[in-house]
């Protein structure tokens, strides 16, 4: 759980070193729930000091911010992310969901015909060195957490 004290950013930085020893499936899922932890800490600075029953309630299981859709579309609406991080999200959320759930056999990855269209829709992919869906993937995900990282400091 994130708490106001901690710092989600060095979690993150943790978590992108884990998914780079991860193959390129396992990197989608650790950078996404990176993220996902990422937005929680935003949303947090627009709040009140929660009682811990009612932070749990809102930010675990079942509760309405638990999941990383819930939270992209509260942090957009929060002002806490731009238009175009709101999309980026929501093509990351997904190629993660595709991944992590697989309709198909074998499982998709980032060489898949359909992970690869999605990631050229991603903002990363202009800053993209080697133009690869994965690349794409992870720069995109540096950005907005380096936003998000501003937004955290300017809130302290």
């Amino acid at each position: 759980m994130t708490s106001r004290d901690e710092n989600p950013f060095r979690n993150f930085g943790r978590a992108i070193r884990d998914a780079l020893t991860h193959a390129g499936n396992g990197q989608a899922l650790v950078l996404a729930s990176a993220l996902s932890g990422c937005l929680e800490a935003a949303i947090r600075t627009k709040m009140v000091k929660l009682p811990k029953e009612l932070d749990k309630g809102l930010f675990r299981g079942y509760g309405p911010l638990a999941h990383f859709k819930a939270r992209i579309d509260i942090a957009f609406a929060l002002g806490l992310i731009t238009p175009e991080m709101y999309n980026d999200l929501d093509i990351i959320r997904d190629v993660r969901n595709r991944i992590a759930h697989p309709e198909d056999v074998p499982t998709p990855s980032f060489d898949s015909p359909d992970i690869i269209e999605k990631c050229k829709r991603l903002s990363g992919m202009r800053a993209s060195t080697k133009g690869t869906a994965i690349d794409a993937y992870h720069a995109t995900a540096m950005s907005i957490v380096e936003h998000l990282r501003n937004v955290l400091s300017c809130s302290s």
